[in-house]
């Protein structure tokens, strides 16, 4: 019975300190964060939303709305009703996304479509952050993240 609790301790401290360092070495060397945690899950679904955005846009290259922001946009807006309409739309919003990183999927997106109008949630809860959350979100998880915009937006 003692050999098997040496064995289970052991383990116990061996994934202790493997999941410390894993996770101090991924807040600063992003190889290890991609490789350990940064893998897609889809998390705020960009690295699905991002190419159904551009498969939709071939056949929807003037839609009549464009939503951008953050996740009360992304899980508070359907784009179905407003088809149903006669209004041809697309979700961009994305979790915590600051009018900063806004910007950047403004820019992507309008290397696909040229919107008549766009909608942007400005949500209180996230005007003071610096973004960088939903930008590592869009780095990350993004299937596109070489598009010319998202290099940008990782460089600033």
């Amino acid at each position: 019975m003692l050999r098997l609790s040496l064995r289970f301790l052991t383990f116990c401290a061996a994934f202790l300190v493997m999941t410390t360092l894993t996770t101090v070495g991924g807040r600063h060397f992003d190889r290890i964060e991609a490789w350990f945690w940064g893998d897609s899950f889809g998390g705020g679904s960009t690295n699905l939303r991002m190419p159904e955005f551009v498969r939709w846009s071939e056949s929807n290259p003037l839609p009549d709305l464009l939503f951008l922001g953050s996740s009360t946009c992304y899980r508070g807006i359907d784009p179905h009703p407003f088809e149903v309409a006669g209004l041809s739309s697309f979700n961009l919003c994305s979790s915590a996304q600051p009018l900063s990183t806004s910007q950047f999927v403004l820019d992507f997106a309008l290397e696909y479509v040229t919107p008549q109008r766009i909608v942007l949630d400005l949500y209180k809860g996230v005007w003071l952050s610096d973004g960088f959350n939903s930008r590592r979100d869009f780095i990350i998880n993004n299937n596109l993240a070489y598009a010319d915009a998202f290099q940008e937006m990782a460089l600033e």
